[in-house]
């Protein structure tokens, strides 16, 4: 396989080779990035951050900052989640998910990288963690675009209504 990183990826490895040999191209950061939104925003970092030598751009639409407490989402799934164990955070995942950042953000140089988020609902508390990996980005000299929209809540709709300029954003030279 060549890189160590690919034994923990074979799905990945196959999902390149597979459309290496049907659209004849040769995927690398000139042209391959990923894209996900709320918890798979935190995915896409995570894997452009690991992965850093073959993605040429991230974005990272609504992004949850926030995390979740194991067990609030383990209620959830079984759908016996009530209204005051809907919390909207969990400050260690927080945590951690920025100091991940803040410890990796070399890494995401001469990367292409978009955040975004809403106004509405949830998303209402991912100014203040967006602003804070922001603001670590700028410390290390990082590029990024990042856009709030105004009355739009953490829903695929409206996801879907913002995909087609972020993707233009991300693959315009």
């Amino acid at each position: 396989y060549g890189d160590h990183r690919d034994l923990h990826y074979p799905l990945r490895r196959q999902r390149q080779m597979c459309i290496r040999d049907r659209f004849n191209t040769t995927l690398d950061k000139t042209n391959l990035g990923i894209i996900g939104a709320s918890m798979g925003s935190l995915s896409a970092l995570n894997t452009v951050i690991e992965n850093p030598n073959l993605f040429g751009f991230v974005g990272c639409i609504s992004t949850h900052w926030i995390g979740i407490k194991p067990s609030v989402y383990f209620l959830r799934l079984l759908n016996l989640d009530s209204e005051e164990n809907k919390t909207f955070g969990d400050t260690v995942s927080t945590e951690g998910v920025i100091k991940y950042v803040e410890n990796n953000a070399k890494k995401l140089e001469g990367i292409r990288i978009y955040f975004d988020h809403g106004s509405e609902g949830l998303v209402s508390f991912y100014p203040e963690p967006q602003k804070r990996v922001n603001e670590i980005l700028d410390a290390k000299g990082i590029s990024y675009k990042y856009e709030v929209f105004e009355g739009h809540a953490h829903d695929a709709k409206f996801f879907g209504e913002r995909f087609k300029d972020i993707l233009l954003h991300l693959v315009e030279e």
